[in-house]
């Protein structure tokens, strides 16, 4: 189910963030068809610029699909005195370490079975996909490499969602460009979980 299937009234309480998923969840994948002819691209900027522009698309996504959660959830009777945290990467993480690393307990809105299922299966494609765009926003540009037929974006590690977790402690990323799209893939599958649940909330 996409987005731009479902009629929401203008009083929605997350009316502007669903109007807004619709118009991102097009951009990255227009931008995703354009990256997956890789092979036929010219130049190695061609290729960085698209996985440069997808990263930050999806960033983009996670921050206004966490604040159409806020909204949804905010006046919701079962969960009052708990809530979102503001960034999806923190609400990512509490449900991580509570589901993978087993270090916490979850209680509150971590418990709502959209919350929990939505963050995390999230892990699938977020780790990566965050930590290339951190890397690219604030520490360098990363670089394509052909190795054997294949291509490969490669870039540091300094400061990502990875060495928080543990789950790539390297101070390198080195992912191929097939596997990136796969990332890619990943988030744009979310769509149909977002939807559904929009199409519930306004029933």
């Amino acid at each position: 189910m996409k987005l731009m299937e479902i009629e929401i009234e203008d009083s929605f309480c997350a009316q502007k963030q669903v109007q807004s998923l619709k118009i991102i969840f097009q951009i990255i994948d227009e931008q995703k068809k354009k990256l997956q002819k890789y092979e036929s691209a010219k130049t190695e900027l061609e290729i960085i610029r698209r996985v440069r522009s997808i990263a930050n698309e999806i960033y983009s996504g996670c921050e206004v699909i966490n604040q159409m959660l806020i909204a949804i959830y905010r006046n919701d009777d079962r969960y009052r005195g708990t809530q979102l945290k503001r960034g999806f990467n923190d609400n990512f993480k509490e449900v991580y370490n509570a589901s993978v690393k087993r270090s916490k307990e979850l209680n509150g809105i971590y418990k709502d079975k959209f919350v929990f299922s939505f963050f995390n299966s999230a892990k699938i494609w977020f780790i990566e996909v965050h930590d290339i765009r951190t890397q690219e926003t604030h520490y360098e540009v990363g670089k394509i490499e052909k190795n054997e037929g294949k291509v490969f974006y490669i870039n540091g590690n300094r400061n990502g969602t990875s060495k928080q977790l543990y789950t790539n402690p390297s101070n390198e990323i080195k992912i191929e460009i097939d596997e990136f799209l796969r990332l890619v893939d990943g988030f744009l599958e979310t769509e149909d979980k977002i939807a559904s649940l929009v199409k519930d909330v306004c029933k």
